[in-house]
C-alpha cells in the first residue's frame, strides 16, 4: 500500500509529525457571461487537494438570475481552473420552503449570504462554515463542510450543523 498516509489517535500526547500539506481551501471568485440570459457569479470556497481543485462550495452569487449560497459543485478529475466545463455535478444544501400563493413560490436560504469562516486548513482535512438565509430573514441554513485527504478516486465532502457558527448570529 505504497502512497497512503495512516493516522493514529493515542490517549498519550504524540510528537507532531510532519505530514505534506495535501488539502487546502481558499476563498475565490468565478464569472461567466458568454450567454446574456443566463449568467453566472459566485464568491466560493474552493477546495483544492495536491494542486487540482475537487469542490467549489458557493458563499455568495447568482446562476441565470437565482441565488447560489450553500451550492456545492463537483469539479471533474484533474480540474486546475474553475471553468463551466469542468463541472461534474451539482448539489445544494439550502432550505426551501414552497407555498401557494398566486401560483406556487418559494422561501429559501440560498438568497442571502450572512458571514462564514474558516475553521481548519490542514494538511490533511478543511472544515469551514457558511450562514445564509431566505430575504424574508425568516429560515437560516447554518453548515460546516469538511473535506479530507483521499488518495482514492471517489472524493466526498461532509456536512454537519454548525453551532459555532450560529451562536455568532444571535
Amino acid at each position: 500500500m505504497s502512497g497512503l498516509t495512516w493516522v493514529y489517535f493515542d490517549d498519550n500526547e504524540q510528537s507532531n509529525t510532519e505530514y505534506k500539506d495535501r488539502v487546502s481551501v481558499e476563498e475565490s471568485y468565478f464569472k461567466y457571461d458568454k450567454i446574456p440570459t443566463f449568467p453566472f457569479e459566485q464568491e466560493y470556497f474552493e477546495i483544492s487537494q495536491d494542486g487540482f481543485i475537487i469542490y467549489a462550495v458557493a458563499k455568495d452569487g447568482t446562476f441565470g438570475g437565482e441565488s447560489v449560497s450553500q451550492q456545492v459543485t463537483k469539479l471533474k478529475p484533474n480540474t486546475k481552473d474553475m471553468m463551466m466545463s469542468s463541472t461534474d455535478n451539482i448539489v445544494s444544501f439550502d432550505l426551501g420552503y414552497w407555498y401557494q400563493n398566486e401560483g406556487w413560490e418559494i422561501i429559501s436560504t440560498r438568497c442571502k449570504y450572512i458571514s462564514d469562516k474558516i475553521f481548519v486548513d490542514g494538511n490533511l482535512m478543511v472544515k469551514f462554515g457558511i450562514v445564509s438565509r431566505s430575504k424574508d430573514d425568516l429560515f437560516q441554513s447554518t453548515v460546516v463542510y469538511k473535506y479530507y485527504f483521499c488518495p482514492l478516486e471517489d472524493k466526498k465532502i461532509y456536512l454537519e450543523k454548525a453551532e459555532e457558527l450560529t451562536a455568532k448570529q444571535n
